[in-house]
């Protein structure tokens, strides 16, 4: 079962430290994208919620969370962020958070997924990659996978449905307009894409392997080196203060 505080870790008063050897993935996506959906699937073959999923327009996530476990005998720690489309929260509140978030992974990120609900990626998709890209910079895109939810193929008389390929999401993205910002994420992620499904079985348990393995692949492709390109934010100083030490 995974944990987000340890006894070991509140004995030395450390509440988010984490392991050099623990791979650490973090989840960007709008509200309702199915992020938390996917990290309780990465967590779990049972359809125990480790992370609270979101029903409405209203992020359920209020700040950056994380929780470890071990998948086939390898630490990992997922870090849930803030839903960029939360009603209820300032740009600024949620980008601190985003930030923040760099606490829980000081010895760097080893994958990012980009959560996105297959067939319904909006403006308020593009805005919110977008704002990543600000945030996490160019280096943000070497360690990132897009992932589809909602990825099971149509059915077909005869046959078991199945998650869409890598192939068929690239030979769909690609029928979109050239300058179309899904079309160029995939690019600068070197098509780095992946279908899943975080509820009917097999097909869970089936993105769950899918998904770990990404990571694994992500960090080799890197030469197993990670994403370091954020630092976590201090708390802003007084402006009285700092107006005066300006002098």
């Amino acid at each position: 079962e995974g944990t987000g505080y340890t006894v070991e870790k509140l004995n030395r008063g450390d509440l988010h430290d984490v392991e050099n050897h623990r791979h650490v993935i973090a989840l960007l996506g709008v509200t309702g994208s199915g992020k938390s959906s996917t990290a309780n699937t990465l967590m779990s073959g049972s359809h125990k919620r480790y992370f609270d999923v979101a029903d409405s327009l209203t992020s359920v996530t209020r700040s950056t969370c994380f929780r470890d476990y071990e998948f086939q005998g390898i630490p990992f720690r997922i870090i849930d962020t803030p839903g960029f489309g939360d009603t209820n929260r300032s740009k600024e509140d949620v980008e601190k958070e985003i930030r923040d978030f760099a606490k829980f992974a000081k010895h760097g990120v080893s994958c990012f997924f980009v959560i996105l609900p297959k067939g319904r990626v909006t403006e308020e998709s593009e805005k919110v990659l977008l704002r990543a890209k600000e945030l996490f910079g160019d280096d943000f895109a070497k360690h990132a996978v897009v992932v589809f939810t909602h990825g099971l193929g149509s059915d077909t008389v005869g046959m078991r449905r199945q998650l869409l390929t890598r192939d068929i999401l690239i030979e769909e993205i690609n029928k979109l307009e050239n300058r179309h910002f899904l079309r160029e994420l995939v690019g600068q992620v070197d098509l780095r894409v992946m279908a899943i499904e975080n509820k009917l079985e097999p097909y869970r348990r089936i993105s769950k392997f899918q998904l770990h393995q990404a990571v694994l692949d992500v960090e080799k492709s890197n030469g197993n080196n990670r994403y370091l390109g954020i630092q976590a934010t201090e708390e802003p100083k007084d402006q009285n203060q700092a107006a005066r030490g300006n002098f």
